[in-house]
């Protein structure tokens, strides 16, 4: 008798004998149907051309591992190698035999463009040839072909005394696209006596091209003619190139008397400080020059508060570096008698025919003549102009110390700067008040004086 419940297992049993056989038959076809590798590479080379292009492919990855590989089978060969030299030694540079080197590598600023290239001594440039190793000028051996070129200022200069011909040719600074030659005039010379003036040279372009904003120049040996000899180039001072132009704006050192006022330091043409002294008539350096000599809280009041105490300074301190020149003024009133520099200083006074010193006035005279300083100053085209020459030798300035400057404070001028020392000599007097009043005229002045004498 057969148990019912074993028929339902026998069953199962050949149901997954059936699965298990076509997953097999599935996964023999998957097989059959997936191309080996030996496939793929045989049906895509079927041509010479293919084969090439694998190969070229192929190589640089071989070469690579293979290198790879090396490298490291060699450190381990060498432990005690901190670092694996590279496979490829460059050969270590030539120090220089001798060396070119610019006579001043300080050059004439400002420079602008189109414009002659001096040094700081406002000389032609002189390049030399130096022995390294004893730094004396020597002739060369044998003559140099030698070559101006124009440099950016970036290292080896700044850092190294020595560098390699590379470093150097990579310094070069090229024309700009489309622009003509960087650098106009004579570029190369030939040295035979060891020493080259170069001749006229100058920049067509301006340095703000360039990312350091400066260039050098620069001399180099041109290498056919060396003869294997190494001679280090030459290098300036880095320095910046504008815009001819410019020249335009340039102030002058020292200016002079007749330049237009924004020729100084810290007064830019057409700017706020230019405006406000043309206003108040200050056209030109001597115009400046005359009123800080006699009103230098006016002229501070002109200028303004932006301009700081420093700038006004250093704008002072340039204006008086000012040739004064051999004219000379002479103010007359009332028996005196000033003679004035061209910027209003006071360098005599005569009273009544007798010659005096600053110092020797009374209170009273001082303030007459400090009053008659500015009206001088007020009518200084009225004024008669003679020629320091033409001066009477007994009243010329002997050396001395400075006169004593008065300040006025009935009218709030400010004292005259007395540079020169006079040279007379004045009898006494009885002392004199100076009035108080600033509306008196001279002639009242002289009244009272005159009175106060006879009393």
């Amino acid at each position: 008798m057969v148990d019912e419940g074993s028929l339902p297992t026998t069953e199962n049993e050949s149901s997954e004998e059936e699965d298990g056989a076509a997953t097999i038959a599935q996964i023999e076809k998957m097989m059959m149907a997936t191309p080996s590798l030996s496939g793929i590479i045989s049906r895509k080379l079927k041509s010479p051309t293919d084969e090439q292009r694998l190969r070229k492919m192929l190589e640089p990855n071989i070469r690579r591992c293979v290198k790879e590989e090396v490298e490291l089978t060699l450190q381990r060969c060498m432990p005690s190698t901190t670092r694996l030299p590279p496979l490829l030694i460059s050969p270590k540079p030539r120090p220089p035999d001798f060396r070119l080197a610019f006579a001043n590598t300080a050059l004439l600023l400002p420079i602008f463009t189109r414009a002659k290239i001096l040094d700081n001594a406002k000389n032609p440039l002189r390049i030399l040839l130096v022995n390294k190793s004893e730094g004396a000028d020597i002739a060369p051996p044998f003559p140099l072909k030698v070559e101006i070129v124009a440099l950016e200022e970036k290292v080896p200069f700044d850092d190294k005394k020595t560098w390699t011909v590379e470093q150097y040719n990579s310094c070069i600074v090229k024309a700009r696209e489309g622009r003509c030659p960087l650098l106009y005039g004579v570029m190369n010379y030939t040295m035979r006596e060891g020493i080259i003036l170069v001749g006229d040279i100058e920049f067509t372009d301006n340095s703000s091209w360039i990312r350091c904003r400066k260039f050098r120049l620069g001399a180099r040996v041109v290498p056919e003619s060396c003869k294997g000899v190494r001679v280090l180039e030459a290098v300036t001072e880095a320095f910046r190139v504008r815009h001819h132009r410019g020249v335009v704006y340039k102030k002058h050192y020292p200016p002079r008397l007749e330049d237009e006022v924004w020729r100084l330091e810290k007064i830019g043409k057409d700017g706020k400080f230019h405006k406000n002294l043309q206003e108040a008539g200050i056209r030109n350096v001597q115009d400046f020059l005359k009123l800080s000599v006699v009103n230098a809280t006016e002229l501070r009041k002109i200028l303004g508060a932006s301009m700081s105490e420093k700038k006004l300074e250093a704008l002072i301190k340039h204006a008086k570096t000012c040739g004064m020149g051999t004219k000379l003024y002479i103010y007359r009133e009332n028996g005196y008698n000033l003679v004035l520099s061209p910027i209003c200083q006071i360098l005599e006074i005569t009273i009544n025919g007798q010659t005096c010193l600053m110092e020797n006035l009374t209170p009273y005279e001082k303030d007459i003549v400090d009053k008659l300083v500015v009206t001088a100053y007020n009518n200084w085209q009225s004024l008669e102009e003679i020629d320091k020459q033409h001066l009477d030798p007994a009243t010329n300035p002997p050396q001395g110390g400075p006169m004593i400057p008065q300040h006025l404070d009935c009218d709030g001028v400010m004292p005259c700067q007395y540079m020169l020392p006079l040279q007379l000599e004045m009898g006494g007097s009885d002392h004199i008040q100076a009035t108080d009043c600033p509306d008196l005229h001279m002639e009242d002045l002289l009244i009272d004086y005159e009175s106060n004498n006879m009393n």
